[in-house]
């Protein structure tokens, strides 16, 4: 390809980048009015709201916070078919993101009576990578493992650095209803869902474990699954490590 030729596609996916930014901007300001006010109202004693006026509440933030998820969703996937995304790599500590997305989840958890428990090997090395992506990687695997177990049920999260030192092997384990071996080769295609998908889960169109795999990707890791209906899920990925930094 020409170096002019080569500047002007550069040039297109930045405007296109932006142009998406912007939409998304306009997206979430209503939805960050809408739960901003549902909460104040709330929270703000005062008013003496009943059970029942604080379940609606509620049921607003909940709902809110599926369509910022799902407006995220479109919008990454109409960033990476157009060559519109952007990494941006800075040094990034596993622990710092695991902890902080299990924080964002603590509310289902409690709801639910779930429990997490986090295993990380001694001295993990920091990756280089793009901290917004790797988030989104887990949050959108956690939330799947937290919808697909049952009330009281168990997550393990486990690091460990691989054999040759380059990658961070990560997995995610639920005992929640498994995956069968034909949805295993599918879920990973977009807008896929499997059959045994419980009614609770928010992402009916099938787009959070595409965006998984394609975040993971641009980082130059692979994702695979290992399950037995009944017997819960593991989803495994690996991350480039210091020694396994990945191009800009």
């Amino acid at each position: 390809m020409a170096p002019q030729t080569q500047k002007n596609d550069q040039l297109e996916n930045e405007i296109h980048s932006d142009f998406l930014d912007v939409i998304a901007h306009e997206l979430r300001a209503p939805l960050s009015s809408i739960k901003g006010y549902a909460s104040i109202l709330y929270h703000n004693r005062e008013k003496n709201l009943t059970d029942k006026q604080k379940q609606q509440l509620n049921i607003i933030n909940k709902n809110v916070d599926k369509l910022d998820v799902l407006i995220n969703n479109v919008l990454e996937l109409m960033k990476r078919d157009s060559g519109a995304v952007r990494l941006y790599i800075e040094p990034i500590q596993l622990p710092e993101i695991i902890n902080s997305v299990i924080e964002d989840f603590e509310p289902i958890i409690l709801e639910n009576h779930q429990k997490i428990s986090v295993n990380m090997q001694d001295d993990l090395p920091v990756i280089y990578g793009d901290i917004h992506k790797i988030i989104q990687i887990f949050s959108n695997l956690l939330s799947n493992a937290l919808k697909y177990t049952p009330n009281g049920g168990k997550i393990n999260i486990d690091t460990n650095i691989t054999t040759n030192d380059q990658e961070i092997l990560v997995s995610i384990n639920d005992n929640g209803i498994g995956i069968s071996k034909e949805d295993q080769v599918k879920i990973f295609q977009r807008f896929y869902t499997a059959k045994t998908a419980p009614p609770r889960t928010c992402d009916r169109i099938g787009l959070g474990l595409d965006i998984v795999k394609g975040n993971i990707e641009l980082h130059n890791g692979k994702i695979w699954v290992d399950s037995k209906p009944g017997e819960g899920s593991t989803f495994y990925f690996t991350l480039p490590s210091t020694t396994g930094v990945i191009d800009e």
